[in-house]
């Protein structure tokens, strides 16, 4: 049992203490002898709503995590939210609202899909910022909120970081939301959970992580790297001291300085790790190609937005070769859309013997060179199959002709067969 579950443990303890005290010196006691049967059920009832109140108070106030669709706290969790595809039988897939998911309580090696849609309240990430909104600023929460496409602004921030997310956390942990949605999620300060409605229209990614305390003080460090625009922060003044980087980062601050990389290892608490990679503008090169793939040592495919200026090809004629997808299909709906339909950004190895999965905020341009921002990776061969099972087609890298272009084919289906 970690540290942060002995917490709560200690303060739902002393609640309950609270209460057997308050009971012997209220004049309203009933004394034993003249106890029946009717009131010796009144006390068991109430002694169990109590311990079912502290019990919402216990998580609602000292366990703020990712949640997933029954409200209970997971460690992580992936979530690939569809595009809008009219042609589709599936009525929230036609209407842009239908998401897979994998979480941490119900791994598995194939996509779940959601009954819910995107934007209910119920929803996954509906469920996980229903905390900041039940806690915004209280003496008890930190958080920032970041996007270059903030909520109600039409222009997109050039100059901050080309990354979306938040950090919601108290003394003793929270969590890290990596996601792709422009103009989302709604500034806590005004109003409550909601899904933009040009969203829709497109694929996005969505990756939750929760964290200790000291890991997400780590996170405010590389969010100091990807320079991120921010448009709603509160930090309260008996945290700030706890979380001084995440403070500063909430406030502007960014790496200016080299290295203009970093990377970082996070640790959940059930030991899941992770690892972060974080650039400033100043880094010039391809995130994937030129930094990840190498600290992976994986060949990588890459999913990101190609509809913008200066877009990349497979990087082909470095050590690890860097793939773009250009299609997909998810099993359990069975719709095909292309990577132009997809606003996504994830990368998995090629190969499942190191099934390295990331999920970040950078596309794959030249325009993305002098843009902060990053991706964060974790090995787990079950969502690395649902991210691999769904891809339909890819942009190859050339190969030899001849005798050797039959046996590069030859062992790259054995591969993909085998690791299947």
């Amino acid at each position: 049992m970690t540290n942060f579950h002995m917490i709560k443990i200690h303060r739902q303890g002393f609640i309950l203490v609270k209460f057997i005290l308050l009971y012997r010196t209220s004049k309203m006691r009933i004394k034993l002898n003249q106890l029946n049967s009717n009131n010796i059920l009144l006390v068991i009832f109430t002694f169990l709503c109590l311990v079912d109140w502290a019990k919402s108070q216990w998580y609602d106030n000292y366990d703020i995590q990712c949640r997933d669709e029954n409200n209970d706290p997971v460690d992580w969790y992936v979530i690939y939210k569809l595009p809008k595809l009219r042609q589709s039988s599936h009525k929230e897939v036609k209407k842009g609202g239908a998401y897979a998911y994998i979480t941490s309580n119900e791994e598995r090696d194939s996509w779940e899909l959601s009954s819910l849609s995107i934007a209910s309240p119920k929803s996954i990430p509906g469920n996980t910022l229903s905390q900041l909104y039940k806690l915004k600023d209280t003496d008890e929460v930190i958080y920032a909120l970041y996007n270059d496409q903030p909520p109600n602004v039409k222009r997109n921030s050039l100059s901050a970081g080309h990354t979306k997310g938040l950090v919601v956390a108290n003394k003793d942990g929270g969590f890290w939301l990596v996601h792709s949605v422009p103009h989302f999620p709604p500034d806590p300060k005004k109003s409550s959970y909601e899904y933009p409605g040009n969203a829709f229209k497109n694929g996005q990614s969505f990756l939750c992580i929760s964290l200790p305390a000291k890991d997400l003080e780590v996170v405010g460090t590389q969010l100091m790297y990807n320079n991120p625009k921010v448009y709603s922060n509160f930090s309260a003044k008996v945290l700030q001291t706890l979380y001084p980087n995440l403070t500063m980062a909430s406030w502007g601050k960014e790496i200016r300085t080299a290295p203009f990389q970093h990377e970082v290892k996070l640790t959940t608490p059930s030991g899941t790790e992770f690892k972060s990679f974080a650039k400033t503008s100043k880094f010039n090169k391809d995130l994937y190609n030129d930094w990840v793939a190498d600290s992976l040592k994986v060949d990588l495919i890459v999913e990101t937005w190609p509809n913008g200026i200066g877009r990349l090809n497979s990087s082909c004629q470095t050590s690890y070769k860097v793939e773009n997808v250009d299609a997909m299909k998810i099993p359990q709906v069975g719709d095909d859309f292309t990577s132009k339909q997809d606003h996504s950004k994830w990368a998995i190895a090629f190969e499942k013997e190191k099934p390295w999965v990331c999920i970040g905020d950078i596309n794959r341009a030249t325009t993305q060179y002098h843009r902060a921002g990053g991706t964060v990776c974790m090995q787990n061969a079950n969502i690395w199959s649902a991210y691999f099972d769904s891809i339909t087609n890819i942009e190859t890298c050339p190969v030899p002709k001849g005798f050797f272009r039959r046996t590069y084919e030859k062992v790259k289906s054995f591969f993909s067969n085998f690791f299947r």
